[in-house]
């Protein structure tokens, strides 16, 4: 089994078990303690999960923050060109509706100065990154909250 693939299925235990242990990770892939800590260790520094002496958990209070930040990586440049075509469409003077997504958090760290723009949005984090911006007339769409997409 190569290395990402062990990785991989570490996570999956940890996602349905909750934790898991050093020693039964060492026996059930065969391999040393050490090599399962430095696995363990790779994955807590992605936020995947957290390293506990002797094991791992679930990183509960980050799970929504690092898979959006995984989707933030996700096609990243086919991303940063969609939001660099997106761009030609703002104008001066106009309203515009932010989804959530992180095609549109692109478009949104992209954006240009604008004046006079009134921008809704159904994402905290595109709201949140406009709110401050000069010339923008940020207002955000209520509704219930969906934590993995952090939207409306």
């Amino acid at each position: 089994m190569l290395s990402e693939q062990r990785r991989q299925s570490i996570l999956g235990e940890v996602q349905r078990s909750g934790q898991v242990r050093t020693k039964d990770l060492s026996d059930g892939f065969g391999v040393s303690e050490v090599t399962v800590r430095s696995d363990l260790e790779i994955l807590d520094r992605k936020g995947l999960l957290t390293k506990t002496r002797g094991g791992a958990v679930t990183r509960t209070t980050d799970s929504t923050t690092a898979a959006f930040a995984r989707r933030m990586q996700t096609n990243l440049d086919a991303k940063k060109r969609i939001a660099r075509a997106a761009l030609d469409l703002f104008e001066d003077n106009q309203s515009v509706i932010f989804d959530g997504g992180s095609t549109l958090m692109q478009v949104a760290m992209q954006l240009p100065p604008l004046s006079n723009v009134v921008v809704a949005a159904t994402a905290m984090n595109i709201v949140q990154h406009l709110m401050h911006r000069p010339g923008l007339d940020v207002h955000m769409i209520g509704g219930r909250v969906y934590p993995d997409t952090v939207s409306t």
